[in-house]
């Protein structure tokens, strides 16, 4: 990843846990919401992103807890529930008005769960690749379950984001797996991991639920997700009112990374169109 420019690492406690955030710009504030994965934080899935977007807003990109940087006590306990408070006390602390959630992937169900109980704290969702649905539990996620480290199996398992291998870089290899092994990262791994599978039998995200919904959305997927199928989209989009659905071509889980310039004018635009209305 290359080197961010005019970014700061911040911290800030959450229910007395560490929660560390990029910052960078001004303007709306727009939150980025991380997913899931063995050595993933708000700068591996952010990097392509946060600067061209904090051009024109005031960008945060915190890593949830058990993720990154941040708190990954055994006492923390690991689900949608508790990401979705660590969002919306982030933003009271923070004290972000009418701030727009960008959540790829576990960060966009955990951006729709926010979305659901504090609907008044929101201007807007960009949902991408966003788990949480019936359509969601693939062979790839539940692959995934059972990763050690190990930079063969970080190789595969990257791999299994993109549509295009090229992406998948020896720098990006080692760097993930570096991080998949530092002090406490194997342990949260399973932790996380767990909870999501848990989350997903027991909290999953409610199709009905959503009818009521009339927050702006833009969603988001790769029409060759072998993470989460575009179908999920496709499903939300049906009942979201106010959402509107962009598919990719020829790309895989991470839109953000194989497309940036394209997915970050789509964003840019969708975030003007709602200043615009407001």
């Amino acid at each position: 990843m290359p080197e961010f420019s005019g970014i700061t690492q911040r911290s800030v406690a959450i229910s007395g846990h560490e929660t560390r955030y990029l910052r960078s710009g001004s303007g709306r504030p727009v939150v980025l919401i991380h997913g899931s994965g063995a050595g993933v934080s708000a700068a591996a899935n952010w990097w392509p992103t946060i600067n061209p977007l904090a051009e024109h807003y005031d960008v945060i990109a915190p890593d949830l807890f058990g993720f990154g940087a941040s708190a990954n006590s055994e006492d923390l306990p690991y689900g949608i529930g508790l990401w979705a408070d660590q969002i919306v006390e982030l933003i009271a602390r923070l004290e972000l008005a009418d701030p727009v959630l960008v959540g790829n992937s576990l960060g966009g169900w955990v951006a729709l769960d926010v979305a659901r109980h504090h609907r008044d704290l929101l201007r807007g969702l960009v949902l991408m690749g966003t788990g949480g649905t019936p359509q969601s539990a693939t062979r790839a996620i539940r692959q995934h379950r059972r990763y050690e480290p190990g930079l063969d199996a970080m190789r595969q398992l990257l791999t299994d984001f993109v549509h295009d291998r090229e992406h998948v870089t020896d720098a990006l290899v080692m760097e993930r797996y570096e991080a998949s092994r530092a002090p406490g990262a194997e342990a949260a791994y399973a932790k996380t991991t767990a909870a999501r599978a848990r989350d997903r039998e027991e909290r999953p995200v409610d199709p009905d639920a959503l009818r009521d919904l009339d927050i702006p959305a833009l969603l988001i997927h790769g029409k060759e997700d072998r993470i989460i199928p575009c179908t999920s989209s496709e499903s939300l989009a049906k009942v979201m009112q106010a959402a509107d659905l962009h598919l990719f071509a020829r790309c895989g889980h991470w839109t953000q990374i194989e497309y940036p310039r394209k997915f970050n004018a789509l964003v840019l635009q969708f975030l003007d169109e709602l200043d615009r209305a407001a």
